[in-house]
């Protein structure tokens, strides 16, 4: 009721302040001295705190009814970490504001505080095991810890029935599980990422002088990109917590390294076929080296083939 009280008087204040600021606007279109209402600039001034007050305890109200009821899936930690820490900054300034109504600090202000206080304390536990890195094993782990199935998952349990298993009792085991997520996860994260890298990179290709052939352009490029994720990967592959994604990784890297072996024997073959092409291209050296002509035709063929395939499906991954 408070809250609905405060909302409505706070739409009053407003609606007077914009019929001043049309009468301020009229005032200056005829060249008036423009009028100031002193007494609703000081009552907007002492009802600020007192809307902001009401506002964070109906936000308050709804919110944490709306987090407690909702299933432990869906919960989004760091959209109540962000509520309560501006609801925090909120809190200490109505203190300040409102030290002329001591009565509204005993009453509202102090309970809503504890309250909120009270929640913040479960949000550590609780972001913790909302990381995407905890997966159906560490559920398993923590299950046989604490000795009962915590797999909110299965159990569609809500905020308020995760809250009400009071885990913080084996608080330090359970967070060991989910750091070792955590760092599982972000191996993982890595992976996809290199993977998306190699997903959206480009072999580019140019003509050669009018021959409707084509050759590699931007070569470092795409060498580059594979000597980071060489580095990157091998760097992974010594990490603790690695072994969930050790298959995986194995596997990128021969890929890696196959990739640089063939991108650097494309860019040898590459350069014998610049410096041969200019040659075989003239009839006379095609009559005096039959043999050598016809070799060069055949690999002429299969490269102009590989090449043209490569100009039409660039796709990295395609390619290779």
């Amino acid at each position: 009721e408070a809250v609905d009280q405060a909302k409505e008087i706070q739409q009053k204040l407003k609606s007077m302040k914009e019929l001043q600021d049309k009468y301020n606007s009229h005032e200056r279109l005829f060249n008036i001295d423009i009028g100031t209402c002193k007494l609703l600039t000081k009552l907007m001034e002492e009802f600020s705190p007192l809307n902001m007050l009401w506002t964070l305890a109906g936000d308050w109200l709804t919110n944490n009814t709306t987090w407690l009821d909702q299933p432990f899936t869906s919960v989004k930690p760091d959209i109540m970490n962000s509520f309560i820490l501006q609801a925090g900054k909120k809190i200490a300034r109505l203190r300040k504001d409102l030290n002329q109504h001591p009565s509204l600090i005993e009453k509202v202000v102090n309970p809503l505080n504890d309250q909120i206080d009270a929640f913040k304390k479960d949000l550590p536990l609780i972001s913790k095991l909302r990381h995407p890195g905890i997966k159906t094993q560490h559920w398993e782990k923590i299950s046989k810890i604490v000795g009962f199935d915590v797999n909110p998952s299965i159990s569609e349990v809500t905020l308020q029935g995760f809250i009400d298993l009071h885990l913080e009792r084996w608080g330090d085991q359970i967070s060991d599980i989910a750091g070792v997520a955590a760092q599982e996860y972000n191996i993982e994260s890595s992976l996809d990422q290199m993977d998306a890298e190699l997903q959206a990179l480009l072999m580019q290709t140019t003509e050669f002088r009018d021959t409707k052939q084509y050759i590699l352009t931007g070569i470092d490029d795409v060498i580059a990109v594979i000597d980071d994720q060489l580095v990157t990967t091998q760097t992974l592959l010594t990490s603790p917590y690695i072994q969930p994604v050790k298959v995986r990784a194995n596997e990128h890297l021969q890929f890696l390294r196959h990739s640089h072996e063939t991108m650097d024997a494309w860019v040898e073959c590459q350069r014998g076929w610049l410096y041969l092409q200019p040659i075989f291209t003239g009839t006379s050296i095609q009559q005096k080296l039959h043999r050598e002509a016809r070799d060069w035709n055949f690999v002429d063929k299969t490269w102009s083939t590989i090449m043209q395939s490569t100009h039409q499906y660039p796709s990295f991954l395609d390619v290779l």
